[in-house]
C-alpha cells in the first residue's frame, strides 16, 4: 500500500529488556519487502549487531539511548 518502511516492536523484550522473540523477527524481516526497522530491548551493542545481521535496517533505541547516552 505505499509504506516505505515496516516498524515492528518487541514488547517482550521492551519489558524485560532481552529480546525472545529473535526467530520471529527474523522470519519479519526475510519476507519483507520493505525495509524493517525495530526497537524493544536494544540495550547493548551485541543485540543491536544480531539484529542488523538477521536482516533489521534500523534498531530505535529508547532506554538504552537515555541510561547509557555515552555508548
Amino acid at each position: 500500500m505505499g509504506a516505505p518502511r515496516l516498524h515492528v516492536v518487541d514488547l517482550d523484550g521492551a519489558a524485560s529488556g532481552e529480546s525472545g522473540n529473535a526467530e520471529i523477527i527474523r522470519n519479519i524481516a526475510s519476507v519483507m519487502l520493505i525495509p524493517t526497522q525495530l526497537g524493544g530491548g536494544m540495550r547493548d551493542i551485541d543485540t543491536i549487531q544480531k539484529m542488523l545481521t538477521m536482516g533489521i535496517e534500523r534498531v530505535i533505541l529508547g532506554t538504552a539511548a537515555v541510561e547509557n547516552p555515552a555508548s
